[in-house]
């Protein structure tokens, strides 16, 4: 039973209508009747809307959780509290990575520094101008972007289980400045591989400078090396799922392993995983590190392993159509970022036309 504080007499129930009525008998007037059928109508509504919204997040709804939400409408309208739980049940699903959810989550909570309280209505097209000024005051171009990304992908969600609003991003344009992907050089890469021979690193040093060379020969993302088992090596090739897309558009990869990516696999031993587990942020500090002891940029993540994978393929003579599929990119404009020329190579090939 669902409490509306209406108090009836038996005659003021129209039980096949499931309305209230005018009685003669009652106490009720036709325009008390009115009123109190408005609240009935609201109530019938929201149970609909509450039924809607369960069956459009496939959650099974218990008598309690049914009795919670139709007591507490404001939290049905809180954008924050739908946007806490949409993100812990993708994490939970595993349709995102931990590292990906925590990114989305700081821009819930920068949110809230900007509107402490929010409810869908107020996700307007004027709200989304506003924040955007907010942002461009207190971070980076690209870092407002990234937070506009998360925001509109909520809103989205949002619409897609049902929540009657229109899309505040309809008209608006997200401004974004294309990064400079640096990647290493030859000789940079020489440098860490001879760090890596010397064997003076401590041992979390080596091991995890032994994965990013391994990524250099491979472009491998720092979550599929994380994640690498040898059941995915075969015959010299590692035929993998992306941790990236295996719970959205999974799609297997083949990356054929030269000798160069072979000279940095570990001895099997009784292991599953081929590399040791880091957490993430241990593994870029530690790149970090590496990059200051061959004197490169201190700026560098374990990605840019991948991006040095890219170019030096490219620059090897490696075609753009290949190198989509061993990254796995779906559309080659992904690719096209890493297809990028430095000075050194424009100078070669400049000085070919002598």
């Amino acid at each position: 039973m669902l409490p509306l504080s209406i108090m009836l007499s038996p005659d003021n129930w129209d039980q096949p209508r499931e309305r209230i009525q005018f009685a003669p008998s009652s106490t009720l007037s036709k325009i008390q009747v009115s009123q109190l059928n408005d609240i009935v109508v609201r109530a019938s509504d929201r149970v609909n809307d509450i039924r809607h919204f369960f069956e459009m997040t496939d959650q099974f709804i218990t008598p309690e959780a049914f009795r919670e939400e139709f007591t507490n409408e404001n939290r049905k309208n809180d954008f924050f509290d739908f946007a806490v739980k949409e993100l812990r049940r993708l994490e939970t699903d595993g349709a995102r990575e931990s590292s990906t959810i925590r990114s989305q989550m700081a821009t819930v909570n920068t949110l809230r520094r900007f509107r402490a309280q929010l409810r869908f209505g107020e996700l307007t097209y004027e709200f989304v101008q506003a924040f955007d000024g907010w942002l461009r005051r207190q971070v980076s171009l690209n870092t407002v972007s990234k937070h506009h990304k998360t925001l509109k992908m909520l809103i989205n969600l949002a619409i897609k289980r049902g929540i009657r609003i229109t899309n505040p991003y309809k008209g608006f344009r997200v401004k974004r400045i294309t990064g400079n992907r640096f990647s290493l050089s030859d000789d940079e890469v020489k440098a860490l591989q001879s760090l890596y021979s010397s064997k003076v690193l401590q041992h979390g040093y080596q091991s995890i400078l032994r994965a990013f060379l391994f990524s250099c020969f491979t472009g491998l993302r720092i979550s599929d090396i994380s994640a690498l088992t040898w059941d995915d090596i075969a015959e010299k090739e590692l035929r993998f799922i992306p941790q990236k897309t295996k719970n959205v558009n999974p799609m297997l990869l083949v990356v054929p392993l030269n000798a160069s990516a072979l000279a940095y696999l570990p001895d099997r031993g009784h292991r599953t995983r081929v590399f040791e587990s880091f957490t993430t942020q241990y593994i870029n500090r530690t790149v970090k590190e590496l990059m200051k002891l061959i004197g490169a940029d201190p700026s560098a993540t374990f990605h840019v392993a991948r991006h040095t994978f890219a170019s030096g393929f490219l620059r090897a003579g490696g075609q753009v159509e290949v190198l989509q599929k061993i990254l796995g990119h779906r559309k080659i404009e992904t690719t096209m970022v890493y297809v990028h020329v430095d000075s050194s190579t424009m100078h070669e090939q400049m000085a070919q036309m002598n």
